[in-house]
């Protein structure tokens, strides 16, 4: 398969090379049913831009030094992305596909709010996800709460919804949308998302065993309604907060609402056994800090 270096010229920024492919393919595949998966790199680590957007942000801070930003290097870089993805929207509406289409904008994790490993530490941290609590690798929400954009012109009308999704979503939406056997057990269907009450009854799960290069420690969340539950294998504690309350996750409610935590620690032990979760085990060679 061909090296992406076989498209780029020193000095060719990663996602401007990736659009151009990505480009390139859809004007390919423009007369078939064809599925795209776009994905630029950036913003991760090294926090790189290119110079011209650089410059746009350090003129802006000196003219209003007020309107701090984390970093104009990472600022830079959200730019290109976004520039990047109106050239794949411009493309999908000059070959006449925009209402053909289904667009999805997401990430994998929350933003870097710590300083990266030295190999990478250049221009970190880049970011802060206040009012959220923490960043990438932690289960905190400024860890796992990220962007869901949907784009289909005529099929998904424009709102807001509060519902709480899972990218373990994605499959079983495009399955119903394409019309295949459904796949998954109690998956949300982006199409048809509520605009006003989120669904209390559905309980998310995430599992990060493992200590984490951001400083994160092993532990699995659970989401359920407003209810957020947390627990730290190091410790053996638990946190739970209400998210409709207390987004910036400040306030652990175990000792106050001890009906709720019990039943959400009873339900995630109950999905640890039933999907298998890989546990972490002591290290017997460690001798402490």
């Amino acid at each position: 398969m061909p090296s992406i270096q076989d498209y780029a010229e020193e000095g060719d920024y990663l996602p401007d090379v990736l659009t151009t492919l990505a480009l390139d393919y859809l004007q390919e595949v423009k007369d078939t049913n064809f599925f795209l998966f776009l994905s630029y790199y950036a913003p991760h680590v090294p926090i790189e831009a290119k110079d011209s957007l650089v410059q746009k942000y350090q003129n802006k801070t000196r003219k209003n030094p007020s309107d701090t930003l984390p970093n104009v290097h990472y600022a830079a870089m959200v730019e290109a992305i976004d520039i990047n993805v109106g050239r794949v929207l411009q493309k999908l509406e000059q070959l006449g596909l925009e209402e053909e289409t289904l667009v999805v904008f997401s990430s994998d994790n929350g933003g870097l709010h710590v300083q990266e490993v030295p190999a990478f530490a250049k221009h970190t941290p880049p970011t802060t996800n206040f009012p959220l609590r923490a960043g990438k690798g932690y289960l905190y929400e400024g860890g796992i709460r990220e962007p869901l954009i949907l784009q289909w012109p005529g099929k998904v009308s424009p709102q807001v919804s509060a519902t709480p999704v899972i990218h373990q979503d994605f499959f079983p939406t495009m399955a119903r949308l394409i019309g295949a056997e459904e796949q998954g057990r109690g998956e949300a269907d982006w199409l048809n998302l509520p605009e006003a009450q989120p669904d209390s009854s559905r309980s998310l799960f995430w599992h990060v065993p493992h200590y984490t290069p951001q400083g994160g420690k092993p532990a699995t969340a659970m989401r359920k309604g407003a209810f957020k539950l947390i627990e730290f294998y190091e410790t053996g504690e638990y946190e739970l907060y209400n998210l409709s309350r207390d987004l910036g996750e400040t306030e652990n409610l175990m000792e106050h609402e001890l009906e709720i935590a019990a039943s959400m620690k009873a339900e995630l032990q109950r999905w640890k056994e039933s999907s298998g979760a890989k546990l972490p085990e002591p290290n017997p060679n460690y001798e402490g800090e």
